[in-house]
């Protein structure tokens, strides 16, 4: 079993808002385990705690996502822009030799059907 960390943005911005992105972000997370993926997204737990964090708070978040990705086999990207706290764990996947998948931007409609492709990896 290959397990695979799920990155999606979180704040809200002018496509999306905070909670449109925490639906969408489960969304993901259920089209791609339904493609065969053995998807996490650990973060999730800690934005509905402690919302989207700031300060010492999103710092402990990351750095615990980082720990993360280290144990996870790949990581893909979803959602509709690469954020910040993504761009990081992005860095942490790249840094660990991790497999990424970027499906950031693709319509909601072919995630099935890519994430079909990929299931393979």
């Amino acid at each position: 079993m290959k397990l695979w960390y799920l990155a999606h943005p979180v704040r809200g911005d002018d496509v999306a808002t905070f909670d449109e992105n925490l639906k969408h972000a489960l969304k993901m997370q259920k089209i791609l385990w339904e493609a065969g993926f053995e998807v996490i997204n650990p973060w999730y737990a800690s934005v509905i705690i402690y919302g989207a964090g700031e300060g010492e708070v999103l710092k402990r978040a990351i750095e615990f996502d980082c720990a993360v990705i280290e144990r996870c086999d790949g990581f893909i990207l979803t959602g509709h822009k690469l954020s910040s706290g993504m761009d990081i764990e992005l860095k942490s996947a790249i840094d660990h030799s991790k497999v990424v998948v970027n499906l950031i931007g693709l319509p909601d409609a072919l995630m099935q059907e890519l994430a079909m492709m990929y299931s393979d990896l």
